[in-house]
C-alpha cells in the first residue's frame, strides 16, 4: 500500500494575490491536474495538505474520489516541512508513501506509476527512493 501526500499549503507569494494552484491549466487548474494525475495511479489514498487559503482550495476540489483525504496544516507558514509532517501524521504507521508537490502538473500519471511500481518492488526493504531525471533530483 502506497499513499500519496500532495503538498498544497504554500503561500504562493510569487504569484501576488492569485493562488498559483488555482490558475488555469489545460481544461482545469494546476492543482486539479496534479490530483487527476495521482488518482490515475494505483495509490491507496491521496492526502492533500492544505494551509494557505485552505477554504478556497477545498471548495475548488469537487472530485468525490473516496481515496482523497484533506489535511489542514495550521503551521503552513513555517514552511514545507510542517506540511510534510502533517501529511505523514495522516498516514497509518508502516505504510509507504510518496510526497508530491501541488504545483507540478506536468508530471504524468505514467511517471507516478513508474515510481510506484519501483517502490512496490522494494516493499520488503525500508528505504527512501528519490527519483532523478536528467541528473537532477
Amino acid at each position: 500500500m502506497i499513499n500519496a501526500i500532495l503538498l498544497a499549503a504554500g503561500l504562493s507569494r510569487r504569484m501576488g494575490k492569485k493562488n498559483k494552484l488555482l490558475l488555469p491549466f489545460d481544461d482545469t487548474t494546476i492543482l486539479e491536474t496534479c490530483i487527476q494525475n495521482l488518482l490515475g495511479t494505483n495509490i491507496s489514498s491521496l492526502h492533500i495538505v492544505l494551509g494557505h487559503q485552505a477554504g478556497l482550495i477545498s471548495k475548488a476540489l469537487t472530485d468525490a474520489d473516496p481515496r482523497i483525504r484533506l489535511i489542514v496544516n495550521p503551521d503552513y507558514e513555517t514552511g514545507m516541512v510542517s506540511s510534510m509532517k502533517a501529511g505523514l501524521h495522516s498516514i497509518e504507521k508502516n505504510q509507504g508513501f510518496i510526497i508530491c508537490l501541488g504545483d507540478m502538473p506536468l508530471i504524468q500519471a505514467s511517471t507516478f506509476s513508474n515510481i510506484l511500481t519501483f517502490a512496490e518492488s522494494r516493499k520488503n526493504e525500508k528505504c527512501i527512493i528519490k527519483p532523478f531525471y536528467l541528473g537532477k533530483g
